[in-house]
C-alpha cells in the first residue's frame, strides 16, 4: 500500500472504527480476533512505510546528483560569463578607438567637402563673372543670364567671403560680387525688358518667349510676368474688339461675342500656362490670372454695355400681348440673353476651377524643380473634387458687381416670365381641340404612345413653353434665376392653367352638361350636316352617304374646317362607317347635339389634367435630373446648389401636382355624380332582385336565365367603352372607382333584401362572379371593393354542417381560415337569406 494513499481522514475513519468495535467486544475470541487484525494491519502498514521510504531515499538522491550536476554546469557557466566580460571590455576599448578614428576621418572629410565646395563655387563664381561680362559685350543674354542666375543660387556667405573680396575684384573689373550683380541685373533687365516690349510691337512670338523666359533668370519673376500679362491682355483686347466690330456690322448675337472672349481666355490659360509652369513655377499662375481676369471683365463690361444699347434699350413690353413679331423677337432675346448669362456661368466655373488646380498643383509641387511640374496636372480639370468656389478675382470683378448693380438678372427673370405669360394667353386664343369620333367605339382601343390620348392643344403649347422656360433658366448657370421662376411656376399654373383657364373652362361645361337628361358618349355630328343628313334621309339614304362624301372630299380640297361650329374639331370621324349607322344618326336630336359635343370637350379636359401630371414629371424630373444627370452639376458647380437646385425641382413638382390632383377629384366627381351615376342607376335596375320572378328561388328550370345579367353586361359594354377608349387610363380608374363605390352599396342593400334556395344561391353566385368581372376588367385592385358582396353570396354557398348549431355562426375553422369582412351577426344575417337551410 502506498504511504501516499493513506490520509489523515483515512486513519480517522480507521481509529474511528477500533474504538467502535472495542466498546462491543464481549468474548475472548472477538479479543484475540481484533488483536490479530490489528497486528496484521501493522505490519501491512511497516510494510507500506519501508517501500514509502526506500523509494523516498532513492528519489531524493537522484535529485541531490542532478543539483550537483547543475552546480557544475554553472559553474562552467560562470566561468564563461566572466570570460566573455573581460572580451567585452577589451572590445569596447577597441570600438571606441574605431569610433573616434571614424569621426576624425568624418569630420576630416567633411572639412574636405566644404573646402572642395567652397574651391568649386568660388571657380563657379569666376568663371560667370568672365562668361558674363563677355556674354553681355557679345548680346548673349541667355548665357548671361544663366550666369547670374548660378551665381544667385551660391549661398550668400561665400559671395561675401573674404577669399570672393580677395580674388574677383580686378583692373578691367574693380567691383565686388554684389556690385557686379546689381549692375548687370539693372542692365539686363532694362535690355530684356526694352527687346520683350519691341517683340510684342512687332509680334514676334519666339523673340517674345525667349526674353519672357529670361526675367525669373536674373531674378525678376515680378517683371517678366507683369510685362508678358500686359502682352495677354492686349492681345485679348485686341481680338475682342476685332471680333465685335465684325460682329456687330454683320448683326450678330452678342453671346456669341462673349463666347469668343472666353474661348481666347480659356485658351491663353491653358497654353500660357505651360509656359509660365516651366519657365517660372506654377504658383505664379494664379498671378497671371488676375491680370487676365482684369482685362476679361473690362471686356465683358463692354460688350455688356453693346448688349444693353443695342437690344434691351428699345424693347417695348406694351406691345408684347399684342404683336406676334414682338413676341417671337422676345423669344430670341430671351434665348440670346440665357446664353450671355450661360456663357458667363461657364467661363466662371473653368475659371473657378483652373484657379482651384493651380493653387493646389503649386502646394504640392512646392519642392519639385520647376521643369518637373507635369503637364495633366495643369491640364486636369477635375482632378480635385471638392466643393467648388467662385474664384476671388470673379467674385469681387466688376462684371459679377455690374450685372447686380444693373439688375441684369432681375431683366432676365422678368422677361422670361413675361414670355411665358403671354406666350400662354395666345396659345389659349389659338386653341383647338381634337376630334373624339374616332375613339367611340365599342370596340377596346389600345393606346401605345401618351400622345394617342386627346387632349387640348393648350397643354402641349403650355409643355413647350415651359420646356423652354426651363431651358433658357438652366442654361444660365444662375441660382437665383432657376430658383426665382421655381417659386413662380406653382403660381402661374395653379392660377394660369388651372383656375382661370382649366377650371373656367369645367364649369362653362357642367352647365351645358346639366339638362336634366342622359347624355350619351356618341359621336359628334355638327348641325349643319346633320339637318342635311335628315332632309335627305328622307328621300333617299345613299344620296345622304354620298353627299357626306362629297362635303368631305370639298373640305379637304378647298381646305375649310368647320371650326366655327365644331370648336376645331376634326370631323373625319363621324363619317367612319356612316352607312351602316346612318339611321342612328339621323334619329338623333339635334339639341342634343350640343351637350354631346360639351362632353367630347370635358373628356377632353380631364385628360389634360391626368397627362399635364405626366408631362410635369418629364419636365421637372425626368428630363434634367434623369436623362441628364451632369446637368445640374455642371451648370450649378458652385458650393451645394446643384443639390438645391434638385430640392426645388421636386418641391416644385410636388406643388404643382398637388393642386392637379383636386382639380382631378372635382372634375371627376362631378363627371360620374352627372353623367355616369344615373345611367349607372338604370342598368342596376333589374339585378339582383326577387320582385315577382323570385330569381333566386328558383328550380332547374329557370336556374339557367341569366337574361338580367347578359342585358346588364351589353349594356354595361356599350355604355363604358367608349369612356375606357377616350379617357386617360387613371381618369377612368378614378372614375370606375366612384362608380364601382357607389355599385357596391347599392348591391350591398339588396342582397339583405333577397330570399334565397340552394339553387338560387348557385345562380347568385355565377351573376356575382360575372356582374363583377365585367365592371372591374383588368382593374384587379377594384375587386377588393366587392368583398363584402363576394362574402355575403359565400355564406349562403355554405352547407349547414359548416354552421355551428350553438351560435348559429360559421364553425371555427371556417371563422379563422378566411379573412372575413363580414361580423359574425353579418354572417349570421346571411345565412338567414337562405329559405331553404335545414336547422
Amino acid at each position: 500500500m502506498d504511504l501516499d494513499s493513506i490520509s489523515d481522514d483515512q486513519l480517522s475513519k480507521n481509529l474511528a472504527k477500533y474504538s467502535l468495535l472495542l466498546t462491543k467486544l464481549s468474548t475472548l475470541s472477538q479479543v484475540n480476533k481484533l488483536s490479530n487484525i490489528i497486528k496484521a494491519d501493522h505490519i501491512e502498514k511497516n510494510k507500506s512505510l519501508k517501500v514509502y521510504i526506500n523509494d523516498t531515499h532513492i528519489t531524493q538522491n537522484k535529485q541531490i546528483r542532478k543539483l550537483e550536476l547543475n552546480r557544475t554546469d554553472l559553474t562552467t557557466s560562470l566561468t564563461q560569463f566572466h570570460n566573455t566580460l573581460s572580451l567585452l571590455s577589451k572590445s569596447n576599448q577597441s570600438a571606441k578607438l574605431i569610433h573616434d578614428d571614424i569621426y576624425n576621418n568624418d569630420m576630416e572629410h567633411k572639412y574636405l567637402q566644404s573646402t572642395l565646395s567652397f574651391i568649386e563655387s568660388i571657380r563657379t563664381l569666376k568663371n560667370n563673372i568672365t562668361l558674363i561680362e563677355s556674354a553681355i559685350k557679345e548680346s548673349n543674354y541667355l548665357v548671361a543670364a544663366n550666369g547670374i542666375f548660378e551665381i544667385n543660387q551660391l549661398p550668400k556667405a561665400i559671395l561675401e567671403s573674404n577669399f570672393a573680396q580677395a580674388i574677383i575684384p580686378t583692373p578691367e573689373l574693380p567691383y565686388s560680387v554684389l556690385e557686379l550683380l546689381e549692375m548687370w541685373t539693372t542692365k539686363l533687365r532694362e535690355i530684356f525688358k526694352t527687346n520683350f516690349t519691341q517683340a510684342m510691337i512687332n509680334n514676334d512670338i519666339k523673340s517674345l518667349t525667349e526674353f519672357f523666359q529670361l526675367f525669373p533668370l536674373i531674378n525678376e519673376p515680378t517683371l517678366g510676368l507683369g510685362l508678358y500679362s500686359k502682352y495677354i491682355t492686349d492681345m485679348i483686347s485686341q481680338e475682342n474688339q476685332k471680333f465685335t466690330m465684325g460682329s456687330m456690322k454683320l448683326d450678330s448675337r452678342f453671346d456669341l461675342i462673349l463666347l469668343q472672349l472666353f474661348k481666347i481666355a480659356s485658351t491663353i490659360i491653358n497654353e500660357h500656362s505651360k509656359i509660365i509652369a516651366k519657365a517660372y513655377g506654377i504658383q505664379y499662375m494664379t498671378y497671371v490670372m488676375e491680370k487676365i481676369e482684369i482685362e476679361v471683365e473690362l471686356q465683358c463690361c463692354l460688350v455688356w454695355n453693346y448688349f444693353k444699347d443695342k437690344k434691351l434699350s428699345n424693347l417695348n413690353q406694351n406691345d408684347l400681348s399684342h404683336n406676334n413679331t414682338s413676341l417671337n423677337n422676345l423669344k430670341l432675346l430671351i434665348i440670346e440673353f440665357s446664353c450671355f448669362l450661360q456663357n458667363w456661368s461657364m467661363y466662371c466655373r473653368f475659371f473657378s476651377v483652373r484657379w482651384k488646380d493651380f493653387i493646389s498643383s503649386s502646394t504640392n509641387n512646392v519642392s519639385k524643380d520647376d521643369d518637373q511640374i507635369d503637364d495633366d496636372q495643369i491640364d486636369d480639370d477635375n482632378n480635385n473634387t471638392s466643393i467648388l468656389e467662385v474664384a476671388p478675382p470673379i467674385l469681387n470683378g466688376s462684371f459679377l458687381r455690374k450685372l447686380h448693380e444693373e439688375k441684369s438678372i432681375d431683366l432676365f427673370q422678368e422677361l422670361n416670365y413675361n414670355y411665358l405669360t403671354t406666350s400662354f394667353q395666345k396659345s389659349i386664343k389659338l386653341e383647338e381641340l381634337p376630334s373624339l369620333n374616332d375613339l367611340i367605339s365599342l370596340d377596346p382601343i389600345k393606346h401605345d404612345d401618351p400622345s394617342s390620348w386627346p387632349i387640348t392643344s393648350v397643354l402641349e403649347d403650355l409643355t413647350l413653353l415651359l420646356r423652354q422656360t426651363l431651358v433658357n433658366s438652366v442654361n444660365t448657370g444662375q441660382y437665383v434665376v432657376l430658383d426665382d421662376l421655381l417659386l413662380q411656376l406653382p403660381r402661374f399654373i395653379q392660377n394660369e392653367f388651372l383656375i382661370k383657364f382649366l377650371q373656367n373652362k369645367f364649369k362653362s361645361l357642367q352647365v351645358k352638361l346639366t339638362t336634366g337628361s342622359l347624355i350619351p358618349l356618341k359621336r359628334y355630328i355638327p348641325k349643319e350636316i346633320l339637318q342635311d343628313l335628315n332632309h335627305d334621309n328622307v328621300s333617299s339614304p345613299r344620296s345622304s352617304v354620298t353627299k357626306l362624301s362629297n362635303l368631305q372630299n370639298n373640305n379637304n380640297k378647298s381646305g375649310t374646317s368647320l371650326a366655327s361650329t365644331t370648336g376645331k374639331f376634326n370631323i373625319r370621324g363621324a363619317f367612319a362607317n356612316i352607312q351602316s349607322n346612318l339611321q342612328s344618326v339621323v334619329a338623333a336630336d339635334e339639341d342634343n347635339m350640343d351637350a354631346i359635343l360639351a362632353l367630347h370637350q370635358y373628356l377632353t379636359y380631364v385628360n389634360t389634367l391626368y397627362l399635364m401630371v405626366m408631362a410635369l414629371q418629364k419636365l421637372l424630373i425626368s428630363e434634367i435630373i434623369d436623362e441628364n444627370p451632369r446637368l445640374l452639376i455642371d451648370n450649378f458647380p458652385f458650393h451645394d446648389e446643384s443639390q438645391k437646385v434638385k430640392d426645388l425641382l421636386n418641391n416644385c413638382e410636388t406643388k404643382i401636382i398637388t393642386q392637379v390632383k383636386k382639380l382631378q377629384a372635382w372634375s371627376i366627381k362631378y363627371l360620374f355624380q352627372t353623367i355616369c351615376l344615373p345611367k349607372v342607376k338604370t342598368l342596376l335596375d333589374d339585378l339582383f332582385t326577387n320582385r315577382s320572378e323570385n330569381n333566386y328561388i328558383c328550380g332547374i328550370e329557370d336556374f339557367e336565365n341569366m337574361s338580367h345579367i347578359n342585358t346588364f353586361i351589353h349594356k354595361w359594354n356599350q355604355f363604358m367603352i367608349p369612356f375606357q377608349n377616350v379617357l386617360y387610363q387613371d381618369a377612368y380608374f378614378e372614375l370606375l372607382t366612384l362608380i364601382v363605390n357607389f355599385i357596391k352599396l347599392a348591391i350591398e342593400k339588396r342582397l339583405w333584401t333577397l330570399k334565397v334556395n340552394e339553387l338560387g344561391a348557385v345562380k347568385l353566385d355565377r351573376e356575382l362572379s360575372l356582374f363583377i368581372n365585367t365592371i372591374c376588367g383588368i382593374h384587379y385592385s377594384i375587386r377588393e371593393k366587392f368583398t363584402r358582396l363576394t362574402q355575403i353570396v359565400l355564406v349562403l354557398g355554405f352547407d349547414d354542417d359548416d354552421f355551428d348549431v350553438t351560435s348559429g355562426d360559421v364553425k371555427e375553422e371556417l371563422a379563422t381560415s378566411i379573412e372575413w369582412t363580414l361580423n359574425p351577426q353579418e354572417r349570421i344575417q346571411s345565412r338567414n337569406l337562405k329559405v331553404d337551410k335545414r336547422r
